[in-house]
């Protein structure tokens, strides 16, 4: 009886998940769906990334990367266009990668270590994990919130060009 109660559960999940992505997809609806354990927000992460069809832009925290590599190199080798930013160094860059090179344990609790995903000009998710807090998580399709994601995330990337931009200038004049 409980094998058959997870089966049915397990289906029955499969079933929301896809008629949501297919609201989230086809629909000119406001959606945003509010997320609250990290776990989930990770999920989410994973889903999205499996959906893309063109473009994966995202910011993250190698600790993110490490729950979600797999998903983006296959993408990868499907030929999707990842541009990955990441405020910690990393060993093996995804797609088009960039990095601040920020020392991950030079933060305190008081830092949001935040993550945002924005996939095919048309959703993110977003969220932030606060040391030991609750984490707060949202997965969208405003496109007011997109876009505004979407920018920050090429701003960061410019702003990482630059600096880079600016380390070549000094060694060459030094």
């Amino acid at each position: 009886l409980v094998k058959r109660l997870k089966r049915q559960n397990k289906t029955e999940e499969q079933l929301l998940e896809k008629a949501l992505r297919n609201l989230l997809k086809e629909t000119r609806s406001l959606i945003s769906i509010k997320i609250n354990k990290y776990d989930d927000l990770i999920a989410e992460v994973k889903k999205e990334i499996l959906s893309a069809k063109k473009q994966i832009l995202i910011r993250l925290w190698s600790e993110e990367l490490e729950l979600i590599e797999d998903e983006l190199r296959g993408m990868e080798k499907k030929g999707i266009d990842i541009q990955l930013l990441s405020f910690t160094p990393l060993e093996k860059p995804i797609g088009e990668t960039f990095s601040y090179n920020v020392d991950p344990h030079s933060f305190t609790e008081n830092w949001q270590r935040g993550l945002a995903l924005f996939v095919d000009e048309e959703r993110v998710v977003v969220g932030n994990k606060i040391g030991k807090h609750p984490i707060h998580g949202l997965l969208t399709n405003d496109i007011l919130i997109a876009e505004s994601i979407r920018d920050q995330i090429l701003l960061d990337v410019e702003l990482v060009k630059n600096k880079r931009e600016m380390r070549k200038k000094k060694k060459k004049s030094g």
